[in-house]
């Protein structure tokens, strides 16, 4: 038995002993604070006053935090990329409105208040328009356009034909594609449309008459023209410059090339000989070559007009006269046949033996089957 009690009283005392066991703590009363204030008191109760502040600023900062916090979570949502994705979705509604809106209508549809978010941001957009006595917002379009009446006005009022952008009428006008097929369908307008989804691309005005329709003086016009028998019409294009099917490629780019240039030679020598030897035969015939639009330039002198041009020339103190060509160069002047020609050669007056040089330039017209002279500058080369 003894033994017994003895083995249980060691074994307690090894649970005691043990690490894992853990001693109970026992509870301390404060004591009641000494009405002596002593150096270790006073300055317990000092630290416990900073403590207090510490406990009251923390708790300040708190408040503060939260208030921070409950704004942040106003504006929180309308910050960085968000904003600008709001910003977007805005100008995009009132885009799809041809009418001002109200602020209480765009919130409705954004579903927060943008006075103090997006409100000063769409007021710095030069295309959108605030009113501040109605609170409305309007987004003005490139042209300014909201009819299908503004429309043909604005397009009857171009001065080019390049045709106007769709793209640019539609940017704030949301009844651009329905105005467009409505004047299309009245033969007002003509429209350029794209071939995958048919969408108007460019728009003019129609100033002419209904498409399709061909007037009944042209039909007559038309009907006039004889075409060349089958047999010789291959050779007739060939002859116009035309590129019949099959023909020769080769053959059309060099026959019209010598054609043309022959005749251009044929025509500036053909006309310097004929004036050169009028000049010198009887001056006074050479009227049939100017016009009343033609001027002269002869040395100092200045005149325009076939007869002020003519009796300058006639007035010329010398009986007798023969050029002499010594260089003869031309050259087109304007796709419409105008040839610029440049003589350089002699001249023997009368009976003196030593000819005189001399330099004179040609702007010819073509007028029907023949030229006549719009400019011609003379000069004597005394170098």
């Amino acid at each position: 038995m003894s033994n017994l009690s003895a083995q249980l009283s060691a074994f307690k005392n090894k649970i005691k002993s043990g690490p894992s066991v853990v001693v109970p703590r026992k509870a301390t009363l404060a004591k009641p604070p000494s009405p002596i204030s002593s150096p270790s008191s006073t300055s317990t109760s000092t630290s416990t006053t900073i403590k207090t502040g510490i406990d009251k600023k923390r708790a300040s900062n708190d408040a503060m935090t939260e208030v921070f916090k409950r704004q942040k979570q106003n504006m929180g949502e309308m910050t960085g990329s968000h904003l600008s994705t709001q910003l977007h979705l805005a100008v995009e509604y009132i885009k799809e409105h041809d009418q001002p809106i109200s602020i209480d209508k765009l919130q409705n549809y954004l579903a927060f208040d943008i006075s103090h978010t997006l409100l000063p941001l769409l007021k710095e957009i030069d295309r959108v328009k605030y009113d501040e006595g109605k609170r409305t917002l309007e987004y003005v379009s490139l042209h300014n356009i909201r009819t299908a009446d503004d429309l043909l006005e604005f397009l009857r009022r171009q001065t080019t034909f390049k045709g106007t952008s769709v793209k640019e009428l539609k940017d704030g006008w949301a009844g651009c594609v329905s105005a467009i097929d409505e004047l299309e369908a009245e033969n007002k307008i003509l429209v350029l449309r794209n071939k995958k989804e048919n969408a108007p691309r460019l728009v003019w005005a129609n100033n002419g008459g209904e498409l399709g329709y061909i007037d009944d003086e042209f039909k007559e016009l038309w009907n006039e023209v004889k075409l060349p028998d089958p047999d010789v019409l291959y050779s007739k294009l060939l002859d116009q410059g035309l590129k019949p099917t099959g023909a020769d490629p080769n053959l059309i780019k060099k026959q019209p090339q010598q054609k043309d240039k022959k005749q251009k030679k044929a025509r500036r020598t053909e006309f310097t000989n004929f004036y050169y030897n009028q000049f010198d035969s009887d001056r006074s015939q050479l009227g049939n070559l100017y016009r009343n639009e033609s001027m002269l330039t002869f040395e100092t002198s200045q005149l325009q007009g076939a007869r002020d041009i003519v009796e300058k020339l006639t007035s010329l103190p010398f009986q007798k006269v023969a050029h002499r060509i010594s260089t003869l160069d031309a050259q087109p002047a304007s796709p419409n046949g105008d040839i610029l020609v440049m003589v350089t050669g002699e001249l023997l007056i009368d009976d003196e033996s030593n000819a005189q040089r001399y330099s004179q330039v040609f702007h010819l017209i073509p007028d029907g089957g023949s030229y006549y002279v719009f400019n011609d500058i003379f000069r004597l080369n005394y170098s």
